[in-house]
């Protein structure tokens, strides 16, 4: 082989390695069918052409008449109707998925930004329903390592970890932070504007969470179910309290959360019954009735010795020294049984009515047996006397004394 052939031999596999190396992590295509993702800068000066088919690429005047996406993700995995202004930029990129190591693959997801937010499809034909990803509207932008393309990682002031993903080529990392600059001036997408308008606004006017999680939480199926049942303000704080008080617990799963949250919402509630600041919209004369569920709960998951020591921090966090707690006890011990049933009343009516969307029925029905053998004032009387769960309790007490002065 003459000298100008190895050269250029030499030349081709150094570009092929090099372009291997570049999209590790990308899906392989076969040669016939290899083609450039699209990267749309809409509103802008950049648009780069693709050769995918018309099938796969939306065209001009269909972006301009704007995306009609459903939002999945609440608690009963129902869709939420949003109508969304067409994308300002949208493309392939790699999606740092959450709980994965960086020696694992990031996954390939169409990106769309739109009023502020990023939303995205598992795949470009949108057929799965789209999910966010983040809201950019105030957040920090800057570029990032990535284990293969060019990273960009967004980070908000109100979460604790960075959203990050990675495209293939420099210029389109610019065209996303570009894109990304717009973004961060604009206010993030709102609530739809429908019968939920009255989870959005008190009697007062505009209510507002006071962490992330108490925010997401009024959003689910869980939180609107509870905040319908009983909208006025008194439960509307509690509710807002009992999360930022797990606002701790924020790495935990799901049903970590959950279970956390049902007992700190059990304790508040029972003080609220002592204390006789029962949500003015709370039918008293079904108090008894409707004690289905949280006695089953406590049996169920204080056996979780993890779930007991979660318990066990957030005692420390609501009572910090050992003389508070001390004083807190000695209110706490003169709660009378009969009060603290009416207090577990309250707060099943709620739960019977969670667990019977998201249990088997199997689950249910073992769930109304226990529960019927539970429900008898000496019983009730005996799960309270024991010290730490008074200790609890007596945090708890605290808690919501300093949240009615709050607000």
């Amino acid at each position: 082989m003459s000298e100008p052939k190895k050269v250029m031999t030499a030349a081709v596999g150094a570009e092929k390695e090099e372009e291997k190396g570049t999209r590790k992590g990308w899906r392989k295509e076969g040669a016939s069918k290899k083609k450039r993702d699209t990267l749309q800068l809409v509103n802008g000066s950049s648009r780069t052409s693709s050769s995918r088919s018309s099938s796969g690429v939306r065209s001009r005047q269909q972006s301009e008449r704007g995306l009609d996406l459903d939002l999945a993700a609440d608690t009963n995995g129902a869709s939420v109707k949003r109508q969304l202004s067409a994308p300002d930029m949208e493309g392939f990129v790699l999606k740092k998925c959450r709980r994965n190591g960086d020696d694992r693959p990031w996954k390939r997801r169409w990106f769309m930004l739109c009023s502020g937010s990023i939303f995205y499809h598992h795949t470009q034909a949108k057929a799965d329903p789209v999910r966010l990803f983040v809201d950019v509207a105030g957040a920090s932008v800057e570029p990032c390592d990535a284990p293969s393309g060019f990273g960009i990682a967004i980070r908000r002031a109100d979460q604790p970890r960075s959203h990050c993903f990675a495209v293939r080529t420099e210029n389109e990392r610019r065209s996303w932070l570009a894109a990304l600059a717009n973004g961060v001036a604009r206010p993030p997408l709102r609530l739809p504007e429908d019968d939920d308008d009255d989870l959005r606004r008190a009697p007062g006017g505009m209510y507002r969470f006071k962490s992330a999680l108490a925010s997401a939480f009024a959003t689910s199926s869980l939180g609107k179910h509870l905040i319908r049942r009983y909208l006025d303000d008194a439960a509307r704080a509690l509710i807002s309290h009992v999360l930022d008080f797990t606002e701790a617990e924020a790495g935990r799963s799901v049903r970590g959360k959950m279970e956390t949250y049902i007992f700190d919402l059990a304790s508040r509630v029972a003080i609220i019954v002592h204390e006789n600041a029962l949500p003015a919209n709370l039918d008293t004369s079904t108090l008894f009735d409707e004690t289905i569920t949280f006695c089953q709960l406590y049996v169920r998951f204080s056996r979780d010795r993890r779930l007991a020591k979660q318990r066990q921090l957030a005692v420390e966090l609501s009572a910090p020294s050992e003389q508070d707690a001390t004083q807190r006890q000695a209110v706490i011990s003169d709660v009378d049984a009969s009060e603290l049933l009416r207090a577990i009343a309250y707060v099943t009516s709620v739960w019977r009515t969670i667990l019977q969307h998201n249990v088997s029925e199997k689950t249910l029905d073992r769930f109304d047996f226990v529960v019927e053998h539970l429900l008898q004032e000496d019983r009730i009387s005996a799960i309270f006397d024991k010290t730490e769960h008074r200790q609890r309790m007596c945090g708890i007490e605290q808690s919501l004394r300093e949240l009615m002065e709050i607000y």
